[in-house]
């Protein structure tokens, strides 16, 4: 069978949606959007960031589609136009006659942003990630760094570490007996202790993005090898002030702003992770560089006087793995993974040693959508 990919129009919403609707018959598979319009970043002439759908159609039917967010990067001091692929979707995965169509999207894609990146992803070992690395693609994983803020909820909750039944028995007993507590407190708090007796700046939070972040920026982007641009308009962008979901704080220094966070307080409710916890999560993140552990301790903070059970963040680059280890996070197995096109790369080559000056969180793909 011959296939095309077009720009998702309106005169393909009835094939979508019959699309969409055999996928639902045989997989629980995610959807695909049934608006050519994004709900989230449509196309705005005063915005430099956008979302655009490409659709795969046969001789007669829509088999697939995927994502592409086009946004401002710099890469090593150079405004570049990065791509970023997302929710590729085949009907190839309830009928083989059509397992090429998730890597004809890919194809496109590259072909349409050669500087093209996926992020999250659920692991190196996901069909995603395993179609990009046939394509050429780096495949970097962001660590997952975590607090326990109630060690009790946090041991009878947390499903990485309940899988076997004495992986589940002993997190039950050292939950009960308090032992957890007493073992998650000396692990955590040594080090941010000894950093707060001398810090001298405060925090408050804010509901909108104003013209002293576009200071920060210029201050803070020449320290990363790739960060897409956080100035006022992307960040006004991507955490509005009218969304209440997003909580927002910045940290000052004798009346300057020396950095900022996005913070997100969820409710978990029977959630394959998190169990029934309350998470916060530190979605995005900037600091004037020698800040970073400042703007941590702040932001972490914040988040235990609001009462989570559980503290988290994905992070990259060094000086912020770093910052959040200095504040008492401590490391595990992470699922959510960068991968970068071959072009992408090159342009950071000697990758060994760029990657870990390579800013990337949350914030950076789908937004904090599971979080």
């Amino acid at each position: 069978m011959k296939y095309r990919i077009t720009q998702f129009s309106d005169c393909d919403v009835p094939a979508v949606k019959a699309f969409n609707l055999r996928l639902a018959h045989n997989t629980t598979a995610p959807r695909f959007p049934e608006s050519p319009t994004p709900t989230w970043l449509p196309r705005n002439a005063n915005s430099s960031l956008h979302q655009e759908y490409y659709i795969v159609h046969g001789e007669e039917s829509v088999h697939g589609g995927y994502v592409l967010k086009l946004q401002n990067f710099m890469l090593r001091g150079q405004l570049e136009r990065i791509g970023y692929f997302s929710l590729p979707i085949s009907e190839g995965i309830i009928d083989s006659s059509h397992a090429i169509v998730g890597m004809l999207t890919a194809k496109d894609a590259l072909r349409r942003s050669p500087l093209l990146f996926g992020l999250g992803m659920g692991g190196v070992t996901q069909p995603i990630a395993k179609l990009l690395r046939h394509l050429k693609f780096s495949l970097t994983p962001c660590p997952f760094l975590f607090r326990v803020n109630h060690p009790y909820r946090f041991l009878r909750n947390i499903a990485f570490l309940r899988e076997t039944l004495l992986g589940k028995t002993l997190l039950d007993v050292l939950a009960i007996t308090g032992l957890g507590w007493a073992a998650l407190h000396a692990v955590q708090s040594l080090a941010g202790y000894r950093m707060s007796l001398t810090d001298p700046t405060k925090v408050e939070r804010f509901h909108g993005f104003d013209s002293w972040c576009n200071d920060l920026w210029e201050k803070s982007y020449e320290n990363y090898s790739l960060i897409a641009v956080r100035d006022q308009e992307v960040l006004q962008t991507l955490y509005p002030s009218n969304d209440t979901s997003f909580v927002k704080v910045r940290v000052m220094q004798h009346h300057t702003t020396v950095g900022w966070a996005v913070l997100r307080n969820t409710s978990m409710k029977n959630h394959g992770q998190f169990g029934n916890m309350r998470v916060g999560s530190i979605v995005d993140i900037l600091a004037i560089p020698g800040h970073e552990e400042s703007v941590v301790r702040h932001a972490t903070k914040f988040l235990q006087q609001a009462g989570v059970d559980l503290l988290l963040s994905n992070q990259l680059h060094k000086n912020w793995i770093r910052a959040f280890q200095d504040n008492g996070y401590l490391q595990g197995p992470s699922n959510y993974v960068l991968a970068m096109s071959p072009q992408l790369t090159s342009l950071l080559s000697p990758f060994d040693e760029t990657y870990p000056q390579i800013h990337m969180t949350r914030g950076d793909g789908d937004g904090p959508i599971h979080l």
